[in-house]
């Protein structure tokens, strides 16, 4: 827990707190329960590694909606050309 000392009060970054209220970040030891005790990397880095079988399938989806777009977009240009449509 990153804890600064500041004229013999801990105190952390409101971003650190379960609730935000008025002086959240203060008195650190007196009120940890609604001090979030894990850093956002750590978190982030948790919940990717958990998810990464969904964030794999989402991307792959993703890219193959585009590629079906690109051979939409052939296909109509060379529907175009059969036709002598100019562009």
């Amino acid at each position: 827990m990153n804890i600064t000392v500041a004229l013999f009060s801990y105190s952390v970054p409101r971003s650190c707190c379960h609730k935000v209220t008025q002086k959240c970040g203060e008195k650190v030891m007196e009120h940890q329960n609604n001090i979030f005790l894990e850093g956002c990397v750590t978190k982030m880095k948790t919940w990717i590694s958990q998810h990464v079988a969904v964030i794999g399938a989402v991307g792959v989806g993703l890219g193959f909606v585009q590629l079906f777009g690109i051979l939409l977009s052939f296909l109509l240009v060379k529907i175009l050309q059969e036709n002598d449509v100019s562009l």
